[in-house]
């Protein structure tokens, strides 16, 4: 049985920690050629895809946590996709989505929330955001930029 591909993009890692994203990366078999993060000066980014496992891609996860980098990884599961944000100011933040990349929320911690949130609109909003990983996603668009040079053509006529 072939495994699913796992993508694993570090968004922006300062050049000391490179080393340790590497080792990280070399334990599931990958590498990698680093490039410079745009938005953030000193940082550099990687982009690997490697068939692996769900445990992996956990276990890579909370490898690059503790090194204390922004990252996204994505890997393919029955009917979605699992998906891990990395943040050192959030940690880890685990997304099940489904094939058109919505995510998935438990009904159990639906219900939670609104019994967290005590009938506040507000609360409940904000810890949806949390749930939901809204807040991961606000904090790693800004690095999502590839450091390709983008090429502007000319009109013709």
């Amino acid at each position: 049985m072939k495994l699913p591909k796992l993508d694993v993009w570090v968004l922006s890692a300062p050049e000391s920690l490179c080393v340790d994203v590497n080792s990280a990366l070399a334990e599931i078999g990958s590498s990698g050629i680093w490039k410079i993060q745009p938005v953030a000066i000193g940082n550099y980014q990687l982009r690997v895809s490697k068939n692996s496992n769900e445990l992996a891609a956990s276990t890579l996860a909370s490898k690059l946590n503790r090194i204390g980098v922004i990252a996204e990884l994505e890997l393919p599961v029955r009917g979605g996709f699992q998906r891990y944000l990395v943040h050192p100011a959030l940690g880890v933040c685990r997304q099940e989505l489904d094939e058109a990349g919505e995510v998935l929320l438990r009904s159990g911690a639906v219900q939670a929330l609104l019994e967290q949130s005590a009938g506040s609109a507000f609360e409940f909003k904000r810890l949806l955001r949390k749930l939901d990983g809204t807040l991961w996603l606000d904090l790693l668009e800004p690095y999502r930029q590839s450091s390709q040079k983008i090429v502007l053509l000319n009109r013709v006529g």
